[in-house]
Protein backbone atom coordinates (compact mmCIF):
# COMPACT_ATOMS: atom_id res chain seq x y z
CA UNK A 1 0.00 0.00 0.00
CA UNK A 2 1.51 2.64 -1.31
CA UNK A 3 1.22 6.29 -0.43
CA UNK A 4 0.68 7.65 -4.27
CA UNK A 5 -0.64 5.77 -7.09
CA UNK A 6 1.62 4.12 -9.26
CA UNK A 7 1.37 2.20 -12.46
CA UNK A 8 2.42 -1.31 -11.73
CA UNK A 9 3.28 -1.89 -15.86
CA UNK A 10 6.09 1.06 -15.20
CA UNK A 11 7.32 -0.66 -12.22
CA UNK A 12 8.00 -4.19 -13.60
CA UNK A 13 9.39 -2.55 -17.03
CA UNK A 14 12.16 -0.53 -14.56
CA UNK A 15 12.84 -3.40 -12.72
CA UNK A 16 13.35 -5.36 -15.73
CA UNK A 17 15.53 -2.78 -17.33
CA UNK A 18 17.63 -2.82 -14.00
CA UNK A 19 18.13 -6.33 -14.04
CA UNK A 20 19.17 -6.21 -17.78
CA UNK A 21 21.46 -3.74 -17.23
CA UNK A 22 24.05 -6.23 -15.23
CA UNK A 23 24.34 -8.47 -18.66
CA UNK A 24 25.94 -8.16 -21.79
CA UNK A 25 25.22 -4.69 -23.33
CA UNK A 26 23.52 -6.25 -26.18
CA UNK A 27 20.39 -7.67 -23.92
CA UNK A 28 17.53 -5.39 -23.89
CA UNK A 29 14.12 -5.71 -23.06
CA UNK A 30 11.10 -4.80 -25.60
CA UNK A 31 7.60 -3.42 -23.86
CA UNK A 32 4.90 -5.28 -25.33
CA UNK A 33 3.37 -2.11 -27.07
CA UNK A 34 6.52 -1.75 -29.21
CA UNK A 35 6.97 -5.37 -29.89
CA UNK A 36 4.69 -5.17 -32.86
CA UNK A 37 7.40 -2.92 -34.21
CA UNK A 38 10.01 -5.00 -33.69
CA UNK A 39 8.05 -7.90 -35.24
CA UNK A 40 7.69 -5.92 -38.46
CA UNK A 41 11.01 -5.39 -39.03
CA UNK A 42 12.00 -8.76 -38.22
CA UNK A 43 9.00 -10.29 -40.19
CA UNK A 44 10.42 -8.45 -43.34
CA UNK A 45 7.08 -6.90 -43.75
CA UNK A 46 4.46 -4.75 -42.62
CA UNK A 47 1.60 -3.22 -43.32
CA UNK A 48 1.11 0.71 -44.95
CA UNK A 49 1.40 2.79 -47.79
CA UNK A 50 4.72 1.56 -49.01
CA UNK A 51 6.67 5.55 -48.57
CA UNK A 52 10.07 6.53 -47.07
CA UNK A 53 10.18 9.90 -45.94
CA UNK A 54 12.60 12.40 -43.76
CA UNK A 55 10.91 14.90 -41.93
CA UNK A 56 13.04 18.45 -42.73
CA UNK A 57 12.23 21.53 -40.65
CA UNK A 58 9.14 20.48 -39.27
CA UNK A 59 7.72 19.01 -42.80
CA UNK A 60 7.40 15.53 -43.46
CA UNK A 61 9.15 14.91 -47.46
CA UNK A 62 8.59 11.64 -49.10
CA UNK A 63 12.09 10.69 -50.40
CA UNK A 64 11.54 7.39 -51.86
CA UNK A 65 8.28 5.23 -53.16
CA UNK A 66 7.93 1.23 -53.51
CA UNK A 67 7.76 0.20 -56.55
CA UNK A 68 4.22 -0.79 -57.26
CA UNK A 69 3.33 -0.12 -54.11
CA UNK A 70 -0.14 1.46 -52.19
CA UNK A 71 1.06 5.12 -52.18
CA UNK A 72 2.66 4.51 -56.37
CA UNK A 73 -0.90 3.27 -57.26
CA UNK A 74 -2.41 6.38 -55.10
CA UNK A 75 -0.43 8.90 -57.19
CA UNK A 76 1.94 9.57 -54.33
CA UNK A 77 5.35 11.16 -56.18
CA UNK A 78 9.11 11.26 -54.80
CA UNK A 79 9.09 15.38 -53.42
CA UNK A 80 5.61 15.45 -52.16
CA UNK A 81 4.90 17.37 -48.53
CA UNK A 82 2.60 15.69 -46.14
CA UNK A 83 0.77 18.02 -44.55
CA UNK A 84 -2.31 15.98 -42.87
CA UNK A 85 -2.72 12.00 -42.48
CA UNK A 86 -6.38 11.56 -42.93
CA UNK A 87 -7.77 14.67 -40.29
CA UNK A 88 -4.48 15.12 -38.28
CA UNK A 89 -2.02 17.80 -39.35
CA UNK A 90 1.44 16.72 -39.68
CA UNK A 91 3.01 19.44 -40.96
CA UNK A 92 4.59 22.33 -38.54
CA UNK A 93 3.29 20.57 -35.74
CA UNK A 94 6.97 18.82 -34.27
CA UNK A 95 5.61 15.79 -35.15
CA UNK A 96 8.20 12.36 -34.20
CA UNK A 97 9.15 9.90 -36.63
CA UNK A 98 7.70 7.19 -34.74
CA UNK A 99 4.14 9.57 -34.34
CA UNK A 100 4.20 9.73 -38.49
CA UNK A 101 4.92 6.14 -38.87
CA UNK A 102 1.65 5.05 -36.78
CA UNK A 103 -0.45 7.27 -38.43
CA UNK A 104 0.91 5.79 -42.04
CA UNK A 105 0.71 2.25 -40.69
CA UNK A 106 -2.66 0.41 -39.96
CA UNK A 107 -4.86 -2.38 -40.72
CA UNK A 108 -4.01 -4.20 -44.53
CA UNK A 109 -7.06 -3.01 -46.65
CA UNK A 110 -7.56 0.31 -44.46
CA UNK A 111 -7.84 3.46 -46.26
CA UNK A 112 -5.93 6.67 -45.41
CA UNK A 113 -6.30 10.30 -47.11
CA UNK A 114 -2.86 11.84 -47.39
CA UNK A 115 -2.89 15.76 -48.09
CA UNK A 116 -0.06 16.66 -49.94
CA UNK A 117 1.46 20.15 -51.33
CA UNK A 118 3.52 19.50 -54.69
CA UNK A 119 6.08 21.94 -55.18
CA UNK A 120 4.77 22.57 -58.97
CA UNK A 121 1.04 23.04 -57.23
CA UNK A 122 -0.19 26.00 -55.16
CA UNK A 123 -2.98 24.24 -53.52
CA UNK A 124 -2.91 20.98 -51.34
CA UNK A 125 -4.16 17.96 -52.86
CA UNK A 126 -5.56 15.10 -51.78
CA UNK A 127 -4.66 10.99 -52.41
CA UNK A 128 -6.76 8.18 -50.78
CA UNK A 129 -4.56 5.17 -50.13
CA UNK A 130 -4.76 1.50 -49.24
CA UNK A 131 -2.61 0.02 -46.71
CA UNK A 132 -1.33 -3.52 -47.59
CA UNK A 133 1.76 -6.02 -46.57
CA UNK A 134 4.51 -3.66 -47.58
CA UNK A 135 8.10 -5.97 -47.76
CA UNK A 136 11.00 -5.13 -46.03
CA UNK A 137 13.61 -6.61 -48.34
CA UNK A 138 17.09 -6.95 -47.20
CA UNK A 139 18.76 -7.25 -50.24
CA UNK A 140 18.84 -4.44 -51.88
CA UNK A 141 21.67 -4.75 -54.96
CA UNK A 142 23.37 -7.80 -56.18
CA UNK A 143 25.50 -7.37 -59.26
CA UNK A 144 28.57 -8.90 -61.11
CA UNK A 145 31.48 -6.60 -60.46
CA UNK A 146 33.61 -8.29 -63.30
CA UNK A 147 33.26 -12.03 -65.35
CA UNK A 148 33.46 -14.02 -62.50
CA UNK A 149 33.21 -11.62 -59.15
CA UNK A 150 29.27 -11.21 -58.15
CA UNK A 151 28.69 -8.47 -55.22
CA UNK A 152 25.64 -8.49 -52.82
CA UNK A 153 24.42 -5.95 -50.39
CA UNK A 154 22.75 -6.58 -47.41
CA UNK A 155 20.98 -4.03 -45.73
CA UNK A 156 18.78 -5.48 -42.77
CA UNK A 157 18.41 -8.96 -41.51
CA UNK A 158 14.53 -10.43 -41.45
CA UNK A 159 13.10 -13.59 -41.49
CA UNK A 160 13.17 -13.46 -45.28
CA UNK A 161 17.12 -12.49 -45.67
CA UNK A 162 18.49 -16.37 -46.33
CA UNK A 163 15.58 -16.82 -48.94
CA UNK A 164 16.62 -13.33 -50.51
CA UNK A 165 20.43 -13.92 -50.54
CA UNK A 166 20.14 -17.29 -51.85
CA UNK A 167 17.85 -16.32 -54.71
CA UNK A 168 20.43 -13.22 -55.33
CA UNK A 169 23.11 -15.93 -55.19
CA UNK A 170 21.89 -18.25 -57.98
CA UNK A 171 21.09 -15.54 -60.33
CA UNK A 172 24.49 -14.68 -60.08
CA UNK A 173 26.08 -17.89 -60.43
CA UNK A 174 24.25 -18.24 -63.59
CA UNK A 175 25.85 -14.96 -64.85
CA UNK A 176 29.33 -16.97 -64.25
CA UNK A 177 30.33 -15.52 -60.61
CA UNK A 178 32.81 -17.95 -58.29
CA UNK A 179 34.32 -15.67 -56.63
Amino acid sequence: RYVDTISTDSLYEDAIAGILKHLDPHTSYIPAREMAEVTASLDGNFKGIGIEYYIIRDTIMVTAIIKNGPAADAGVLVGDKLIRVDSTLVAGTGISGDQITRLLRGKEDSKVALTLLRPEHSQAITRYVKRSVIPLNSIDVSYMIDQKTGYIRINRFSATTYREFMKALHALKKKGMNQ
